[in-house]
């Protein structure tokens, strides 16, 4: 079967400002690969925090990667 979706080496930083305007950055996504296959059915599941919806946003295009490459 064919691959409807792929997703190699993707990541996705926050930034959020401490004290004196200096920037911490926060590792949601980390180097994350997988690939769906034609008529497969799939769950996203994981504790709260760990990057369910940034996940998905970064799927459905609503926001971008830090780096890695998705196909659809």
């Amino acid at each position: 079967m064919a691959a409807i979706i792929e997703v190699h080496n993707l990541k996705r930083n926050y930034y959020k400002l401490i004290k004196n305007d200096t920037k911490q950055e926060i590792k949601v996504l980390k180097n994350l690969n997988f690939s769906i296959e034609e008529n497969e059915f799939v769950g996203i599941m994981g504790k709260s925090g760990c990057g369910k919806t940034t996940l998905l946003k970064v799927l459905g295009l609503i926001d971008r990667p830090t780096s890695g490459v998705f196909y659809f």
